[in-house]
């Protein structure tokens, strides 16, 4: 039943996940409803709603991943692989980029929230940026330099919806500049 599985997600929310979910209402992006994307003609979020999700956790992970994508349009982080779409194809070298500068948003958040995946999530995860490193094969430097952008994406989030970044984060964001 919708309500119970509502209910549980509900229950499933943390402090950790609170805070996540603060930082996505300060940076306010249009959200719709469907399949998790992000539509940049739109320069809008849709998401699935949290009770279809196994645990709240795996929403915010998804959805730090949608914000991935959505810091990438030109009045935020103005990254090619989102204002530039010419050979942007599914699988193409700009989309698997763009893939991965996502995934390692969503993963730098989790960290800086406190977010927790399960082993099997957590080996999904690590299989997906590999199926998309595998699609850069003929630019060896392509992870670093999707880590590189993801660091500025997060970064510019967590400033502009008025987070703190720790010390650790800062030093990244002074490194990847």
């Amino acid at each position: 039943m919708v309500l119970e599985s509502h209910e549980k997600a509900k229950q499933e929310r943390t402090a950790n996940t609170a805070a996540f979910d603060a930082m996505v209402a300060k940076l306010n992006p249009t959200m719709g409803v469907g399949r998790p994307s992000y539509i940049p003609s739109l320069d809008r979020i849709d998401m699935p709603p949290a009770e279809s999700f196994v645990a709240y956790e795996n929403y915010c992970f998804t959805m730090g991943h949608e914000l991935g994508h959505w810091t990438g349009a030109g009045p935020r982080c103005n990254r090619k692989g989102i204002t530039e779409r010419t050979g942007f194809g599914f699988g193409s070298s700009p989309y698997a980029y763009e893939e991965l500068v996502a995934e390692w948003v969503s993963t730098l958040l989790a960290n800086h929230f406190g977010l927790r995946e399960s082993e099997k999530d957590a080996q999904n995860r690590a299989s997906y940026l590999k199926g998309w490193d595998s699609k850069l094969k003929g630019n060896p430097e392509s992870l670093v330099d999707s880590f590189r952008d993801a660091e500025k994406a997060f970064s510019w989030a967590l400033t502009a919806s008025g987070e703190r970044l720790s010390y650790e984060e800062q030093q990244a964001k002074e490194l990847a500049a």
